[in-house]
């Protein structure tokens, strides 16, 4: 009689922790993003005064090989790893002279956020002999006391404005030395087009570390031809 009791409370609770496991895998997982491409580049509240010249310079970058840029909240990175210090100079001065002799042109609803100052974007081009993630050569776009995107900009806030992400991953960057590894994680929206990194080695994991940019992709979608 008492090991018939036993097994029936043993059933319940086992079938109660079945139940409970299918309630859960039931649950709907978030609804991915549905906010185009030019929804999220014009949200204003996820950018900095100085995001204007990051989309005018992006034609540059895309013409000299570097087909996405990463974007820190005062720089602009070439997403590509170069050679070598010398390859990475030619890139720069061909990502210069690009935007010093061919202006940007927005599609009209573009154009009140961009203004006439930011048109030809005024920022200064050189190479880092040794990038931070993978100690690879890179090309390098600055201007004193930029703001690229929002400051303190954290992965909540991007989820509160956006919604989830249509995709989310890791990637594991690693250097030529024994120094450990560097862990993104990726929250991709527009396909793609534009990633919210997070930094596993950031002071504050929860911040956008940058932002990774399609340069033909968000071109295409604001430049008029």
């Amino acid at each position: 009689m008492k090991m018939t009791r036993f097994l029936c409370c043993s059933l319940g609770v086992f079938g109660w922790w079945i139940l409970s496991a299918l309630a859960a895998m039931a649950q709907p997982s978030p609804t991915p993003s549905r906010h185009t491409l030019i929804e999220i580049l014009s949200d204003s509240a996820l950018w900095g005064k100085n995001f204007p010249m990051v989309l005018a310079s992006l034609r540059s970058w895309d013409q000299a090989g570097q087909r996405s840029v990463l974007v820190f909240p005062n720089r602009i990175v070439g997403g590509t790893p170069l050679s070598s210090p010398e390859k990475a100079r030619e890139t720069s001065r061909s990502i210069a002279e690009t935007m010093t002799t061919r202006p940007f042109k927005p599609k009209p609803q573009f154009q009140a956020m961009f203004g006439t100052s930011q048109l030809t974007p005024h920022l200064k081009t050189e190479i880092i002999a040794r990038f931070q993630d993978d100690d690879s050569a890179r090309v390098v776009a600055t201007q004193p006391d930029a703001q690229f995107f929002a400051p303190d900009l954290t992965i909540d806030k991007v989820k509160e404005r956006l919604g989830a992400p249509e995709k989310v991953e890791q990637q594991v960057i690693q250097s030529e030395g024994d120094r450990r590894p560097v862990i993104l994680t990726l929250n991709r929206y527009a396909g793609g087009a534009v990633v919210f990194a997070q930094s596993d080695v950031a002071a504050r994991p929860e911040s956008v570390n940058r932002v990774l940019l399609d340069a033909s992709a968000v071109m295409n979608a604001i430049e008029a031809k």
